[in-house]
């Protein structure tokens, strides 16, 4: 169930995006950027992305002590 309109959600994200650049220029991937447009539409949830993310991290981290 979506509770949020798309033009909520674009708000939520761009709020999200600009308040990490508070403490400095972040520029997200564009690989994060296109998770944000397909939650936006409603592909993916929120919860997915963050599994994506998870799973690609926390590899390349495993890489870098192995």
């Amino acid at each position: 169930m979506n509770i949020f309109s798309e033009k909520e959600k674009r708000d939520n994200w761009d709020f999200a995006i600009n308040i990490n650049q508070l403490d400095g220029e972040w520029i997200p991937s564009e690989e994060y950027m296109d998770f944000v447009k397909k939650e936006i539409k409603g592909e993916i949830t929120t919860q997915e992305i963050r599994e994506l993310l998870n799973k690609k991290y926390s590899s390349k981290y495993l890489e870098v002590i192995v």
